[in-house]
């Protein structure tokens, strides 16, 4: 890993990177010496992470030592938090494909989310087999997101409440 971490810190040129499998300190680790290693001054423009045990956390990181960000592709959810840190401090963010429907707290969050929010191109709303989540409580955190959601081009429907929020999708989502 450390071997790793020093190849990248000394990959100043580095416009994209893949990660397959990985862990949260890693790619803090790396980032971090790249980020001193070019001077505050991290080019990477696209950045594809495919992992079982991805967090959160991982794309505040990335917004935080890539701010010429473009395009960001995780197969892990990302919270508010980290989409507040891409519509902050990734200005240049076209892309951003995320597994699910983010769940925003409130309108205002949702605003400040907006820029992030509105990169989103493919999402899946949440299947409710699959995650313990009461139906109500999940109308009312898509009903606050659907409205930023204005580049969405496909959606996968997974739930069983889905039909209930067709109207907001065919109001909002003109590219869909």
């Amino acid at each position: 890993v450390e071997i790793m971490e020093m190849l990248i810190s000394r990959l100043h040129n580095l416009r994209e990177m893949k990660v397959r499998s990985y862990d949260d300190d890693w790619i803090q680790d790396s980032l971090q010496g790249l980020y001193r290693e070019t001077n505050n001054n991290v080019i990477i423009e696209k950045v594809i992470i495919r992992a079982n045990h991805g967090t959160s956390e991982t794309a505040s990181l990335i917004a935080q030592y890539c701010p010429k960000l473009k395009s960001l592709s995780v197969s892990f959810e990302i919270a508010e938090d980290s989409l507040l840190a891409l519509s902050t401090q990734c200005p240049l963010l076209k892309e951003l494909n995320i597994p699910c429907i983010p769940r925003i707290s409130t309108s205002q969050s949702a605003a400040k989310c907006a820029p992030a929010l509105s990169c989103i191109h493919s999402i899946c709303t949440y299947s409710l087999r699959h995650f313990h989540v009461d139906p109500d409580e999940n109308i009312l955190y898509y009903t606050i997101t659907i409205p930023y959601l204005t580049e969405l081009r496909e959606l996968k429907a997974q739930s069983s409440n889905d039909h209930a929020l067709l109207p907001l999708f065919s109001q909002y989502c003109l590219k869909l």
